[in-house]
């Protein structure tokens, strides 16, 4: 039984991710973009802008960060309830395909 459906993102969605406590959706798509929704009301309620296709997002163990990797060879990080960009990690030396935060939190 479909619950909600989400629809904002202009192509391909890649990644998505949900908060341990069930409130919020995080999904990631080829439109360059990070959203953040409500699963309550199925708004829509932060979009996080990257330089390109957002291939994954990921968030912090205690909840607060969203973090994404993206065809532009960087990792972002937002704070989840104001959508702020907080940090970018760049270096790689090809497309994030894939973001993971170790359970302490530490470490992306």
């Amino acid at each position: 039984e479909c619950v909600r459906t989400l629809s904002a993102h202009a192509i391909n969605i890649f990644s998505v991710c949900i908060t341990r406590d069930n409130k919020f959706v995080v999904s990631g798509s080829l439109d360059r973009t990070a959203r953040v929704w409500s699963l309550d009301s199925g708004e829509r309620v932060h979009t996080l802008t990257h330089n390109d296709a957002v291939r994954s997002v990921c968030l912090t163990p205690d909840g607060k960060h969203v973090v994404a990797g993206a065809d532009d060879y960087s990792l972002q990080m937002w704070t989840l309830d104001k959508g702020e960009n907080v940090r970018a990690f760049r270096g790689h030396t090809g497309y994030v395909k894939t973001v993971f935060v170790t359970a302490d939190g530490k470490h992306v």
